[in-house]
């Protein structure tokens, strides 16, 4: 695979390595550090933690399919298990993210609907649950593609010949990529609601702020507006990973394909680029913390 990057990209692609292993590195370490020391895991905490680490983890596995691609090729079983491992790990991230997103518009926004009210709080509650059950649904969403016969791949255990051969869609296959794409669709849903209705609400508060307040400089006018930029540049980042994703199942039919090292640098940003935001906003989610430790 690494033959399909271009130099400039291979650049690119590195240093979003560097910024994600750190990043996402740093998250969980910190959360430990805190946890040994306070001995109390907030929900928040919890959420972060979790998101971190399989992120890590997964910045980890794409770097070596960028790196080592061509000697998984040598054996099916091997090839499995990484698509397999790459599946369960993705859409764990894709959960955790869209967890963390739920977490904050219960925790910060401030809607008065009934179901709201009963969301913000139940929510620390359910953290644990939520994170256990994706886990187990990311699980069973990739344990088919240990299984999935791909058509390149001879009664020796070893792919063809040819390096680049037509590959047939067949029945587990066609199971396997329904299960790929529509399997993200739901925490996909979940997160652009949650995060427009989070930067809705803080939209409306910041405008209420504006008029009540005549200095524009206010220091909770300005956190609710780098607030709402971070929320926005979150929802980028999903987007493009989620389309990138979505448009890697063309890779599986042209594995020659140009487009497949774009979408490399497209997934590998989104877990770089939103652990930066994260870090970058850590004053702000530990005030999140706090107030929450208060409820717990």
């Amino acid at each position: 695979m690494s033959s399909f990057y271009p130099v400039p990209a291979l650049i690119i692609f590195i240093i979003e390595f560097i910024v994600g292993i750190m990043g996402n590195g740093l998250i969980p370490a910190v959360i430990c550090i805190d946890w040994i020391k306070s001995r109390k895991l907030t929900s928040c905490d919890m959420i972060l933690g979790s998101l971190g680490t399989s992120r890590f983890l997964f910045q980890c596995l794409i770097t070596v399919e960028v790196f080592t691609f061509e000697l998984f090729l040598e054996n099916c079983n091997a090839f499995h298990m990484l698509i397999a491992l790459g599946v369960f790990l993705n859409f764990v991230c894709l959960w955790f993210a869209t967890w963390l997103s739920v977490f904050y518009c219960v925790k910060i926004a401030t809607f008065s609907q009934l179901l709201f009210l009963w969301m913000k709080q139940r929510i620390s509650s359910l953290v644990p649950w939520l994170l256990t059950g994706s886990l187990f649904l990311s699980l069973g969403t990739s344990v088919p593609f240990l299984f999935m016969n791909y058509t390149f791949c001879s009664s020796n255990n070893t792919f063809s010949a040819d390096p680049l051969p037509d590959r047939k869609l067949d029945f587990s296959a066609l199971y396997s990529f329904s299960l790929y794409i529509l399997g993200p669709f739901i925490p996909f849903l979940i997160f652009m609601v949650s995060t427009s209705l989070l930067i809705t609400s803080l939209w409306q508060h910041t405008r209420r702020l504006q008029r009540e307040i005549t200095n524009f400089l206010d220091p909770q006018t300005k956190a609710h507006v780098v607030v709402i930029k971070s929320q926005i540049s979150f929802m980028i980042f999903y987007f493009s990973y989620y389309v990138a994703m979505m448009s890697s199942v063309i890779y599986y039919f042209h594995p020659a394909s140009k487009l497949s090292w774009i979408n490399g640098l497209v997934m590998a940003a989104y877990p770089s680029g939103h652990s930066l935001i994260l870090i970058l906003l850590n004053p702000k989610l530990k005030q999140i913390q706090l107030s929450e430790t208060g409820a717990d």
